[in-house]
């Protein structure tokens, strides 16, 4: 028992000298100071050296039009919803189609750079040279980047490089230079110092599509809605905001190309239809007339030309049908081949499926997607295999409404043709000239009828078409960001700073440990104890800070 007591009153912890602990700290200061200075030193030197990166953003809101028949088909095939809008339109914005569109929209052609001490960086969208290309082939030409510099006020340096081989040569302004393939001319600039080197390279728009895709970042603004954030990080902060800009508009017109094609598709078939109609009318009109001359029969009786009006009506919704059953073969032949910009080319507005409307619109989107993705992704991809197996199924229900719509219109289609078997049952019983005359008038009569509604339809889709509007709309451009999020300027100098401070009262207590005339180890126990637990505590409250802040992205 008295051995015990006398080690529980050797604990190092019942008693704490603080006041010693202070001295001891502050009589080597300069220790902590020294590991602060140069702490502080190395992380504005990295910050110096490191390259930053800068972000910005914008936003759009996609116009997704719900009614009762959507609403239907997603309850019919709820195995089947595919992608969501915003993944969906996600994987047009990102494709190459729209990057290379938005990346024609800048200054792409020459890119300049300014040699520093320590970096080289771009200066997009500055254009200190006037540069003029005179022979330029996008497939042959010379992408190595040159050093210009100013040597007076009519002649300057170029340096570059011929395989392996360093070539430096004199040149003046406004002559034509050839390096390789490539040959153009430099006007004389406005200003610059001798001391000054600009770089420049000569680029096509396929070599930003890389970089772009490298740096655009899609996500939902708040989960479940159709307001689309768009995200672009790069090393210049302009060009990050104009190539988002550029791939936001270039987006709105691609979507509303896309939707056009499908009305233009329409058109032409309506096209293809009046040309053969407007050649038959015309034939009739003519062989009506020759034969009423040859037989003087100028009118038909009351009786003959009421049996004429109902065959006329009869014929003319038989002849609208038969369009109808042409357009749904086209349809159906289409999604059996997988087509891109499925169409219904024509729609009487009887008989049609009310959900295969909806279910050719989410089938072309499919569709278009899997053709955008196939330019990134190989055919056996994970990517390709999903919209690929959403694709079989929409697919399938799209065929299905199909089927139902052509057995519908077939059947009208035989209920027309038994009425028109009484109308003429009463005209066989007219004297011969008269059924002669009424079997040329009826062509006649049938294809003007058509031909006219059909001249309504494609004014109704060509009226469509040109109020076609994008289903986006952008709510917030994006702004050139100066501030760089990458590297993190004050965490790493809060690092740089705490490390400098461990670093040099660490020292202190390894000199103190090390002095054999320290006979106080105990309070250098303490001492070690209580940095590790501060250490601890800081570095668990920035644990604590950063997972609140991603809780909170989320």
């Amino acid at each position: 028992m008295e051995e015990n007591e006398k080690i529980v009153t050797k604990l190092p912890n019942q008693e704490i000298d603080y006041f010693k602990i202070g001295k001891i700290l502050i009589s080597r200061w300069y220790w902590i100071a020294g590991s602060l200075f140069i702490f502080m030193l190395w992380s504005y030197v990295y910050l110096w050296y490191t390259p930053k990166t800068f972000a910005t953003s914008g936003t759009m809101k996609l116009e997704e039009k719900k009614s009762e028949i959507s609403d239907l088909v997603n309850v019919m095939s709820t195995s089947d919803r595919g992608p969501s809008k915003i993944q969906s339109e996600t994987s047009v914005i990102q494709s190459p189609t729209v990057i290379l569109s938005a990346i024609k929209d800048i200054d792409y052609d020459i890119s300049y750079y300014i040699e520093g001490r320590v970096r080289t960086s771009e200066i997009y969208p500055l254009k200190p040279l006037d540069i003029q290309t005179i022979q330029f082939d996008s497939l042959n030409f010379y992408r190595d980047i040159i050093t210009f510099k100013a040597l007076n006020k009519n002649s300057f340096n170029l340096s570059y490089k011929v395989g392996a081989k360093e070539v430096s040569k004199s040149h003046k302004y406004n002559t034509p230079i050839t390096i390789g393939p490539t040959t153009f001319s430099i006007k004389p600039p406005d200003y610059i110092g001798n001391s000054t080197l600009y770089l420049f390279k000569f680029n096509i728009p396929e070599d930003f599509i890389g970089r772009v895709r490298g740096g655009l970042r899609t996500s939902e603004m708040v989960k479940n809605s159709n307001i689309l954030l768009l995200q672009q990080t790069d090393a210049n902060p302009q060009f990050a905001a104009d190539v988002l800009n550029a791939i936001m508009r270039e987006y709105l017109i691609y979507d509303r190309n896309r939707k056009t094609q499908s009305a233009t598709q329409m058109i032409n078939f309506i096209d293809d239809q009046l040309k053969y109609l407007s050649g038959a009318v015309k034939g009739s009109e003519k062989s009506i007339l020759e034969f009423k001359q040859k037989n003087k029969l100028m009118e038909v009786s009351s009786s003959a030309e009421t049996a004429l009006s109902k065959a006329k009506d009869i014929e003319s919704q038989q002849a609208i049908l038969k369009l109808q059953l042409i357009a749904i073969e086209q349809l159906r032949d289409q999604i059996d081949k997988e087509k891109n910009n499925v169409n219904l080319n024509f729609n009487a507005g009887s008989g049609i499926d009310p959900a295969l409307t909806t279910l050719i619109e989410r089938l072309d989107n499919l569709l278009n997607q899997r053709y955008e993705l196939l330019k990134t992704y190989n055919y056996n991809s994970q990517p390709i295999q999903d919209i690929n197996r959403s694709i079989l199924q929409l697919k399938g229900n799209a065929l299905n409404s199909i089927n139902t719509t052509y057995t519908t219109v077939k059947r009208n289609l035989d209920y027309l043709t038994s009425q028109l078997a009484v109308v003429n049952k009463q005209i066989s019983i007219f004297p011969v000239a008269e059924r002669d005359l009424i079997a040329l008038n009826r062509p006649y009569e049938v294809n003007e009828k058509v031909l006219s509604f059909l001249s309504e339809k494609k004014l109704s889709a060509q009226i469509s078409r040109a109020g076609i509007l994008p289903g986006a709309t952008i709510i917030e451009k994006a702004q050139a960001n100066f501030s760089p999020i990458s590297p993190d300027e004050h965490g790493i100098r809060r690092s740089a700073m705490m490390f400098g401070l461990a670093t040099g009262l660490g020292l202190i207590i390894l000199i103190r440990l090390l002095n054999p005339y320290i006979y106080d180890k105990e309070t250098i126990f303490n001492i070690i104890v209580y940095m590790i637990i501060a250490i601890s505590l800081y570095y668990y409250t920035r644990y604590q800070d950063k997972a609140i802040s991603v809780n909170a992205k989320n």
